[in-house]
């Protein structure tokens, strides 16, 4: 039950700190105290959660007149929304929400990056033409797509072994013509 809440706890977290950093970067934005900071960061998450999908739903024609850029006027709202229901938050205007809300959504993207959430490992292109399932953005990459073989192979040529994540290709193997699996020679239809 507790790994659940992990990824919840973590995000609650990091919205904290964002708007925590937002307060420090906008003169127009303002906490009274830590637990204002702490209830705005969860009512931010709930109204993220529930009503900002509803009001994405309703102003789905603007949104795509405006080429989505009414997002972010729905991102201000929200941060408007939250400063209204919390004791202690406070926010000055429009425009400070609309500019915070594009930072703290930055800020929360790039410190999410950094964080390795339990079970979140997103594909990747690895850049040799395969997808990748990498824990964090530092982690040797593991290959998720396997390789296919060419027609009549049951193996592909040379000595493939996994290490680290990722392939090594024994050479001399290719180099002499060898079928990995048996050790016999190539064909030349190309069937091992």
């Amino acid at each position: 039950m507790l790994d659940n809440l992990t990824p919840i706890v973590l995000h609650w977290a990091l919205t904290s700190l964002s708007l925590w950093v937002a307060s420090h970067v906008f003169n127009g934005i303002r906490f009274a105290d830590t637990p204002a900071l702490v209830v705005s960061a969860l009512m931010l998450g709930l109204a993220n959660a529930v009503v900002r999908p509803l009001l994405i739903i309703l102003t789905l024609p603007l949104t795509l007149v405006t080429l989505g850029f009414f997002l972010l006027v729905i991102n201000a709202l929200m941060l408007l929304l939250v400063s209204a229901l919390v004791r202690g938050f406070t926010i000055s205007g429009f425009w400070t929400a609309f500019f915070a809300a594009l930072f703290i959504t930055v800020l929360s993207s790039v410190l999410g990056f950094f964080v390795d959430a339990p079970n979140a490992t997103p594909l990747r292109p690895s850049g040799h033409g395969r997808w990748v399932r990498s824990a964090a953005p530092w982690a040797d990459p593991t290959p998720v797509l396997s390789l296919s073989y060419p027609a009549g192979r049951t193996s592909l040529p040379g000595k493939i072994a996994r290490t680290a994540g990722t392939l090594a290709i024994d050479q001399s193997a290719i180099a002499q013509g060898q079928n990995s699996a048996t050790g016999a020679p190539h064909s030349a239809a190309g069937t091992g």
